[in-house]
């Protein structure tokens, strides 16, 4: 395979025609995706999960199929990346999830990226996952730690209201989940530690809780 691969991709002519494609390096990660979940007969999974980019690369990623299949080239390359453009336009099959914070300068960001997510990326969104959400017990702390638990639980919960209130006007999406702040968990993760994460996940349908 080594020296195939030699042959082929350290050919002149095949570096200049590969690197005269823009964002066919974003397209193989993407036809990798289709791969595994459409094509592969070694192993078939109930679920992938594709842990993307931050947002500004996540956008370029998931912009150049298009940019491909726009560009006027013709062949089997083309129609494959299309191949791959269907899948990640078919809910029934994919479905962005994206994750941020209870803080104001990433709130505001995702605020910012979720009417660009709507408009360029042709992955259907199906929920917002507000990811290390302050929660804790009540206790005898000294008033500077309770002062400290009690702003971050406050942040918490305006970034929360915050999300909601967008979401219900804007109908970006239909879920939020709130994932607690463990600190840490075990690793290798194990399916006990799975559920008992689990009850402290907080989520919000609003397809069917619109009040």
């Amino acid at each position: 395979m080594e020296q195939l691969y030699d042959r082929v991709f350290r050919n002149g002519l095949v570096t200049s025609l590969l690197d005269a494609i823009p964002g066919l390096d974003e397209t193989m990660i993407l036809g990798r995706l289709f791969h595994t979940c459409e094509l592969s007969s070694s192993q078939k999974y109930d679920l992938v999960i594709f842990d993307g980019p931050a947002s500004g690369h996540f956008l370029n990623l998931m912009a150049t199929p298009e940019t491909i299949i726009q560009s006027g080239l013709v062949g089997p390359l083309v129609r494959e990346v299309g191949r791959v453009q269907a899948f990640l336009k078919d809910s029934s099959k994919s479905a962005g999830v994206i994750v941020t914070l209870p803080e104001a300068l990433v709130m505001n960001e995702t605020f910012e990226f979720l009417p660009i997510f709507a408009e360029k990326v042709p992955v259907p969104l199906a929920a917002i996952i507000l990811n290390r959400a302050y929660v804790y017990e009540s206790g005898n702390f000294p008033p500077a730690i309770q002062a400290y638990f009690d702003r971050k639980q406050a942040e918490t919960q305006r970034s929360r209201e915050d999300l909601v209130d967008l979401l219900r006007k804007t109908r970006f999406c239909d879920k939020v989940y709130t994932f607690p702040d463990i600190q840490v968990v075990p690793e290798p993760l194990k399916p006990q530690s799975v559920y008992d994460i689990a009850p402290l996940i907080e989520g919000m349908d609003f397809a069917a809780e619109l009040t």
